[in-house]
């Protein structure tokens, strides 16, 4: 079975080199690697990411494992969440209308 980087980042003794290690991790493995995590363990990747990358990340989950890391996540979590989605959904409008 192979080694799953990101249960080696989450055994960091700091939140902070967790979080410098989680966002080196390309986007590829990522989404290979979430699955194999526990339910907890995959909304504390996404929250140690950067704001930009966690919503690149969650965007290209199915609806199903977006619904359940919603559904499992604290209210401050979500909300967290939300206001970089927003945030994200609102930086592409802005681009799209300077590119037209």
């Amino acid at each position: 079975m192979p080694i799953n980087v990101l249960q080696l980042i989450l055994q960091q003794s700091s939140l902070e080199v967790a979080s410098r290690c989680v966002n080196q991790v390309e986007i590829d493995k990522l989404l290979q690697s979430l699955p194999t995590l526990s339910l907890t363990q995959r909304i504390l990747v996404l929250l140690l990411l950067e704001k930009p990358k966690a919503c690149y990340v969650f965007n290209l989950l199915e609806r199903e494992q977006q619904t359940q890391m919603f559904e499992a996540m604290e209210i401050s979590e979500k909300l967290w969440l939300l206001e970089a989605l927003e945030t994200d959904f609102q930086d592409s409008l802005n681009h799209k209308n300077f590119n037209s």
